[in-house]
């Protein structure tokens, strides 16, 4: 339920940066269980650390979400 996507790929030396955020619904990230939580956040994580990587994902209620990943780079 977002009205604007804005994806942002880049490389810093030898990393690569990926961002991207929205302005939809937001969710308390703390409140979030296994329950009520989808597969989509896993997925990222489960290939994010398989690529030595590893994500940030900031939230909340009323303010969209973004998520950062940063992966290395040969």
């Amino acid at each position: 339920r977002c009205s604007q996507v804005n994806i942002v790929l880049k490389k810093s030396g030898k990393i690569l940066i990926l961002r991207i955020e929205d302005n939809g619904e937001g969710f308390d990230l703390t409140a979030r269980t296994s329950a009520t939580r989808g597969n989509g956040l896993k997925n990222i994580k489960k290939r994010t650390e398989s690529l030595n990587g590893s994500y940030e994902v900031q939230s909340a209620p009323g303010s969209g979400t973004c998520i950062r990943i940063t992966v290395p780079i040969a």
